[in-house]
């Protein structure tokens, strides 16, 4: 009698009759198609839970933090824009040692000065001329608050005779208002990012007071060459693949966090108000974006215009010049290192020159 009270299926695969067991998950295993996504996305889909059977509970979405690119800005810190300082400040800038905390602040402000000196007249060893973003603020991110949300503007017309209204859209969802957000950055030993930010900040000051001219060419665009921007890239849950991005249209760091350093707390050996940096920036618009194509090019553009070997691979297909790190070898690169999403499968990729690639393998004893 128990086995003619099993209830049969039919499975709209195979077309053939089949046996299931009352358990909804094998029920629902069963019936659902096979489709490239979560099988949570795909139980939701299909069908309703008309049991309300908590094996049929979805499950959330993992994914990775990711990382946080800062693009360089392009001050104008030549000697000469440096000594017309009437501070003082910016003087201590020029013929600092190429391993000196100084080097590494006017290399990461003025991209274009440190790109036109070479050999013994380098600015700094420690900062890569080709890279366009700032790894020493990518690096000790902590904490970064989102980017405000998308939403879409909606009128209420006038009640009528009986106080009935409609709603209509009235607006887009795009941002292109102005809006803060915070990062709490580790201030490391050298305190490198508390002097970047110490300079960049006492550089709007500079240029708006007229003490320092900006770049002729920026002048010239009438581009605000101070001004930063900032992506935010989500990584799936085996850090291969970008999920969601967002970028700023244009940002501006906003405070100086020196202040708390001068708090004083006698039963301290060490005082703990260096550690980190509250840092707010102004930014001007946002993109929400999926890494589409066109949007992961966005990303590879500032690769494009500042590193020769990436413009040709990623504007001519030609990867001749750079070697594609696999995630095993990751570890023994850092300097040299450029990020790239790549547009078909939306991985973050990391590339390195070749004749770098190959000074730093591993060669077995006696080559």
């Amino acid at each position: 009698m128990a086995d003619k009270e099993r209830i049969s299926f039919r499975d709209y695969h195979t077309g053939e009759y089949i046996d299931l067991q009352t358990d909804a998950n094998s029920l629902i295993e069963h019936l659902l198609p096979i489709y490239p996504m979560h099988k949570s996305s795909s139980y939701a889909t299909v069908g309703y839970n008309i049991n309300n059977a908590t094996p049929f509970l979805f499950g959330g979405v993992l994914m990775r933090p990711g990382y946080i690119f800062i693009t360089k800005p392009n001050c104008n810190l030549s000697d000469e824009n440096c000594l017309s300082d009437p501070t003082g400040v910016f003087q201590e800038l020029v013929g600092k040692n190429r391993l000196s905390v100084e080097g590494i602040v006017r290399a990461t402000l003025d991209p274009d000065l440190h790109l036109s000196k070479t050999g013994d007249e380098s600015i700094s060893d420690l900062v890569d001329r080709e890279d366009p973003f700032i790894p020493l603020l990518s690096n000790t991110i902590q904490k970064a608050s989102g980017f405000p949300d998308e939403v879409t503007s909606v009128k209420v017309t006038e009640p009528g005779i009986y106080g009935q209204t409609r709603t209509y859209i009235d607006g887009m969802p795009d941002i292109y208002s102005s809006y803060d957000t915070e990062f709490t950055v580790r201030n490391i030993r050298g305190m490198a990012a508390q002097e970047l930010i110490y300079y960049l900040t006492k550089y709007y000051k500079n240029v708006k007071m007229g003490y320092m001219m900006p770049h002729l060419k920026n002048m010239l665009s009438k581009t605000e060459e101070y001004t930063v921007r900032i992506y935010r890239l989500v990584m799936s849950a085996d850090w291969k693949k970008v999920e969601y991005m967002y970028y700023s249209g244009g940002s501006k760091v906003m405070n100086l966090p020196t202040g708390k350093i001068f708090n004083y707390n006698n039963e301290l050996l060490y005082s703990e108000e260096f550690n980190d940096l509250e840092l707010r920036f102004k930014n001007d618009g946002a993109k929400y974006l999926r890494p589409t194509p066109m949007n992961c090019r966005v990303f590879n553009e500032h690769l494009a215009i500042a590193n020769v070997g990436m413009r040709k691979l990623i504007r001519e297909g030609d990867g001749s010049m750079m070697r594609k790190l696999r995630p095993v070898e990751y570890k023994l690169f850092r300097l040299g290192t450029y990020p790239l999403i790549n547009p078909a499968t939306r991985e973050l990729e990391w590339y390195v020159y070749n004749n770098f690639y190959e000074s730093q393998k591993i060669k077995p004893n006696g080559e």
